[in-house]
């Protein structure tokens, strides 16, 4: 089965990813990655391939400690950062890497919303886990 894990932002959203990649490449599943390109190098260091996907425009990547839990702050900026300009950069390239990859299954990441814009205009039916 061929597995497309697709998340939208750096780091912390790769992480959690890997050993479940690595868990369904041990029991003979093709895996591949597709994240924002400057994550491209970050994917293939940790043992994948990676397609880029969407824009770096506008994103300046900084490692910041963790940030005190403020649920309206992260609403607010989910919607317009991750909901709007995020998903909507990665939608297209997505919908392109699914037509051409043709993945069985998509496993993404919880704010991966430019899965959910690709795969409704899929061609072929795919699974999806998130």
């Amino acid at each position: 089965m061929r597995l497309l894990f697709t998340f939208a932002g750096g780091n912390g959203h790769l992480e959690p990813l890997l050993p479940l990649a690595r868990a369904a490449e041990d029991v003979g599943h093709v895996v591949a990655f597709a994240g924002r390109p400057w994550m491209v190098l970050s994917v293939e260091s940790g043992g994948f391939p990676a397609f880029p996907a969407g824009s770096d425009i506008g994103l300046t990547p900084v490692r910041r400690p963790l940030a005190k839990v403020d649920l309206e702050h992260e609403m607010r900026a989910i919607g317009p950062g991750f909901g709007r300009r995020v998903a909507q950069a990665r939608a297209t390239d997505l919908r392109l890497l699914c037509t051409q990859w043709q993945p069985d299954l998509l496993v993404c990441d919880e704010i991966d919303l430019a899965r959910w814009l690709s795969e409704n205009a899929l061609p072929f039916p795919t699974q999806r886990y998130w």
